[in-house]
């Protein structure tokens, strides 16, 4: 975890002031499809780690954060303007992180939605963490690269199969981010 995080406290102590993150996900929410980013609204860790175990609670900051305020609202709020601007299909939902690097069976995809995740992925929420443990504001985007619902006939997951539709993707992507940057200035 502590490798994980090394560069985002890096960024935080060189000065940013707003961290921007993405990942690629499989999308639980059967209303998902690839293409589209759905802005991360809040997480829920299932990696059974956090970077900030172990932290001396004496520490400033504390290791005790609170998290329900880790995805910047404004930013949430505006996401559908930044999205039309763009051009690009805009969902707003729930991540979970889990620690991969193997991609989930059906009942864990389906455990896994069953507890509020819109979309799963094996990123980002060791950095939000970290991120607000340092009062830093976070955006994250998960571009959806694939269903992962679970269903008896999906095609089998694959990493090359996820990199082809990260790169399929990748300039809706670039768009999405300047507009972001846009919004942030």
């Amino acid at each position: 975890m502590e490798e994980t995080v090394r560069v985002v406290r890096t960024f935080m102590t060189l000065g940013v002031e707003h961290l921007i993150l993405t990942t690629s996900a499989g999308g639980l929410n059967p209303l998902f499809r690839p293409g589209d980013v759905m802005f991360v609204n809040d997480h829920i860790n299932l990696m059974g780690d956090n970077p900030l175990f172990g932290t001396n609670p004496y520490y400033d900051p504390s290791p005790f954060v609170d998290m329900s305020s880790t995805y910047d609202r404004s930013i949430i709020s505006a996401s559908e303007r930044i999205c039309r601007r763009a051009r690009v299909k805009r969902q707003l939902g729930v991540l979970a992180g889990v620690r991969g690097p193997v991609y989930e069976t059906r009942a864990e995809r389906s455990w896994i939605q069953s507890t509020g995740a819109d979309a799963v992925c094996m990123s980002v929420v060791p950095e939000a963490i970290a991120a607000a443990h340092l009062g830093v504001p976070v955006t994250a985007l998960a571009l959806i690269v694939n269903n992962a619902s679970g269903s008896a006939d999906d095609e089998p997951l694959s990493h090359q199969l996820v990199a082809e539709a990260g790169r399929r993707y990748a300039g809706l992507m670039g768009k999405l981010i300047r507009g972001l940057i846009r919004e942030l200035k």
